[in-house]
């Protein structure tokens, strides 16, 4: 049984009887989001992983999502994580974004007493002033699934379809990551496999905090962007204009 592929998160359901997938079943796998078994008398799912958001239902995902709100803020001039959008902080936004499809959601911050409001785990860096891909690996540790979907804080547009695409595409691989064109990649909104760690901090401690050249010994794919980035807002114009994109009626902006 299959969900409808434009769905989020769709399933697919797998006996225990060890017969292999037939060709179109096998074919048609490729697109759930999440296989479950089956022996005959129940399922290896709970009916809470199953949630009705925004008028689809969607499969909560045997995954952990990192959202990352560790960074400086020095271009913003303030805490960029607790700027107000949509009516509450920047952080609690994308949290409520990303939350339902996750099993675990952690926040990777150096500054619990601000961001424990959330309710869940806050991560610390292992080392202080190592950027962000210190906070990715010491996150990935304190993970409690494989599979690890992590965000930074300042990307409010949370694109649940390419989040399922990527989760697919982790299945045979390390590490997921958006790319626009040959070079331009979006590694804070990517998809990290525990798998990916030994390479990742080999990198990190010989002194090297580039999180794509952390890659070089991971298997990685990639998803190709459509000529357009994910949005991240780093300035106080940035944080206005999209303040102003979400107040201002779609009529309006196309006159």
């Amino acid at each position: 049984t299959v969900g409808e592929i434009n769905d989020p998160f769709p399933f697919m359901i797998k006996g225990l009887d060890g017969r292999k997938w037939k060709p179109s079943a096998r074919e048609m796998a490729q697109y759930a989001d999440r296989i479950v078994l089956s022996d005959g008398a129940g399922f290896d799912i709970d009916p809470s992983d199953i949630q009705l958001i925004e008028g689809r239902w969607v499969v909560m995902m045997r995954a952990t999502a990192i959202i990352l709100a560790g960074g400086g803020s020095r271009r913003m001039g303030r805490d960029k994580t607790m700027l107000p959008f949509a009516g509450k902080p920047m952080i609690k936004h994308v949290y409520d974004k990303i939350r339902p499809y996750f099993t675990q959601t952690l926040i990777s911050s150096n500054n619990a007493s601000v961001h424990d409001f959330l309710g869940v785990k806050v991560v610390q860096d292992e080392v202080a002033g190592r950027g962000p891909l210190m906070g990715i690996v010491s996150a990935l540790k304190a993970s409690a699934n494989e599979v690890n979907f992590v965000t930074a804080c300042d990307m409010p547009e949370v694109d649940a379809g390419l989040i399922r695409t990527m989760l697919r595409k982790a299945r045979n691989c390390d590490v997921v990551v958006p790319r626009v064109g040959a070079e331009m990649y979006e590694p804070l909104f990517a998809v990290y496999n525990k798998s990916a760690l030994p390479s990742m901090e080999e990198f990190l401690y010989s002194g090297n905090n580039k999180i794509i050249d952390s890659f070089s010994r991971c298997r990685v794919q990639y998803v190709d962007l459509p000529g357009r980035r994910i949005r991240n807002i780093n300035t106080r114009a940035e944080y206005n204009v999209l303040v102003e994109e979400k107040t201002t009626p779609a009529s309006e902006s196309a006159g």
